[in-house]
C-alpha cells in the first residue's frame, strides 16, 4: 500500500524519524505545527466559508508536512549515508 502512495511512504518515514534523537528539531516541529494549525480555531481563511476554509487548512498542513519530509530526505542524504531511516 505504501508503494502505491509515495507521499504516504514519506509520512511513515517522518513518524519514524520523530523518535530519532539525531534528527534536527525543525523537521520534528513542522508536523506538530501542521496539527496545531489544523486544530486551532483562527485560520487564514475562516472555516465557516465552507470549501475554501477547509482547503486552506489542508494546503497549509500539507505544505508543512511536505517540507518536513523534504528536510528529512536531505538530512538522511547528508548525515546518514550509511544508515537510512526506514
Amino acid at each position: 500500500m505504501v508503494r502505491a502512495f509515495p507521499r504516504l511512504d514519506g509520512i511513515v518515514r517522518l513518524f519514524r524519524a520523530l523518535r530519532d534523537p539525531g534528527v534536527p528539531a525543525w523537521i520534528k516541529f513542522l508536523p506538530l505545527l501542521a496539527i496545531v494549525y489544523w486544530l486551532f480555531p483562527i485560520d487564514i481563511i475562516p472555516d465557516p466559508i465552507i470549501i475554501v476554509g477547509w482547503l486552506d487548512d489542508l494546503v497549509v498542513a500539507w505544505t508543512l508536512v511536505s517540507q518536513s519530509i523534504r528536510g528529512l530526505q536531505r538530512y538522511a542524504q547528508k548525515s546518514l549515508p550509511e544508515r537510512s531511516i526506514r
